[in-house]
């Protein structure tokens, strides 16, 4: 029996302004015997969590993504198939990382609550230490040290790929055009190569025996694109401090009762929203809500917190630019042009990113009512052919979107702009540019 093996080389190469100095990961695969090497298996049971803690299991979902056999199951039966008229010519697909450990602006919050329960056994850390100084050459600080993809995360993301791997095999797409980008961050480019593995262990034959090349650029932003196409300085202090201030009035309630916890909170809502926010989740998705105060135990506590900064982020992408575009629109033009031109030339092509890849995301293509996105999400652009037509279909977590005021499966072109679901591939990129 024989498998497909992923190694990380290595290489360097120049390109344009953007990207001179990148650094690039060459996934090469190689066959092996399967006793070589097996998928990480998923870690045992984790202590279960007092009653004032209990969770459902859509609660659980909606944070850490599936954790369990019966979780990705129910993920791959609930994936959208387009109807059969169709012909699926290429696909994009931008994912968040799996389950990770704390930040480490957080880890000092964390372990005020937490001292028993240290993160290092759940670690995947078997690239980490090469990783964190290729990319701490690119200057990156502490980004290619925090937050470290766990075991968990690395089986969430095999069976992610894996899942695409059975889709695109059951769809007939030709892969042989295939491209792969992460962000600079370890947990990123681990999730890449776990991805990778699961995709070529579903789908052997249609992906290409050739090298696949993970690009990861420190040059660039948390969305693919250039530094300038960032413009959070250009919303005035003013501007951020008025809409902290109406959030904050918003969960009044719920920040008074935070801060009559004693002294070892946080006492700006800043740190609030990130660090104390950061643990929790943490903690939530590891099954050791136990470990903290009675009061921290309420899962209202976390999902009022990350309702907060979610508000945040959407008011925010929502600021109109001079230009007339709004904030999240510019922050993301660049990889969905990048994306919409690829998909048209076929194939598969992959972005491996983090929480702040997706949200602007989400904003810029208008999907509607949209939540902080679970780990191991995944937003999905797939390219069709239609009745001569060619389609854009939009899927995040597998179900079909419908932004703006797209309400059929397949939307009409006519008066939809960048926020359609399924659209002109030409129009969306025009729109964008």
């Amino acid at each position: 029996e024989r498998t497909v093996l992923l190694e990380f080389e290595v290489g360097h190469q120049l390109t344009d302004a953007d990207t001179r100095g990148a650094s690039f990961l060459q996934l090469n695969s190689k066959v092996a015997p399967i006793s070589e090497h097996k998928p990480v298996p998923t870690p045992a049971p984790l202590p279960a969590t007092m009653a004032a803690a209990a969770a459902t299991t859509s609660d659980k979902r909606a944070v850490c993504g599936p954790q369990s056999p019966d979780g990705f199951s129910q993920a791959r039966a609930g994936f959208w198939m387009p109807p059969p008229n169709s012909r699926l010519l290429g696909a994009a697909v931008f994912t968040r990382h799996g389950d990770r450990t704390a930040l480490q602006g957080s880890e000092s919050t964390c372990t005020r609550f937490m001292t028993a329960t240290s993160p290092l056994p759940h670690i995947a850390d078997a690239d980490a230490d090469l990783l964190s100084a290729l990319l701490s050459g690119d200057a990156l600080g502490t980004m290619a040290h925090d937050g470290q993809l766990t075991k968990l995360g690395t089986v969430q993301m095999q069976e992610l790929g894996r899942l695409y791997g059975e889709r695109y095999t059951k769809l007939a797409l030709d892969m042989r055009n295939i491209t792969a980008r992460s962000t600079p961050v370890n947990r990123t480019v681990m999730s890449a190569k776990a991805f990778f593995h699961g995709l070529l262990r579903s789908a052997p034959r249609l992906v290409p025996a050739s090298a696949l090349q993970l690009r990861v650029d420190a040059r660039l932003s948390k969305t693919f694109g250039p530094l300038r196409d960032v413009p959070l300085v250009s919303v005035s202090n003013n501007t951020r401090s008025d809409i902290s201030a109406r959030i904050e009035r918003k969960h009044a309630r719920l920040l008074r009762r935070l801060r009559q916890k004693g002294d070892l909170l946080p006492m700006d809502v800043r740190e609030l929203q990130s660090n104390l926010l950061d643990c929790l989740r943490v903690s939530f998705c590891w099954g050791k809500m136990w470990a903290w105060p009675q009061q921290f135990q309420e899962i209202s506590v976390m999902q009022e917190l990350q309702n907060m900064r979610l508000e945040e982020h959407k008011e925010v992408y929502q600021l109109q630019q001079p230009s007339g575009a709004t904030l999240a629109e510019v922050m993301t033009r660049a990889v969905l042009r990048e994306a919409l031109s690829r998909i048209a030339q076929g194939g598969f092509h992959f972005y491996s990113g983090q929480d702040l890849t997706l949200l602007p995301l989400f904003s810029a293509l208008k999907l509607a009512n949209f939540a902080w996105p679970p780990l191991a999400s995944h937003l999905t652009l797939e390219l069709y052919e239609v009745d001569g037509s060619q389609r854009v279909a939009v899927l995040l977590n597998g179900q079909l979107q419908s932004p703006q005021r797209c309400h059929e499966e397949f939307c009409r072109v006519e008066g939809l702009l960048t926020s359609s679901a399924v659209c002109s591939a030409g129009a969306m990129v025009t729109a964008l540019l």
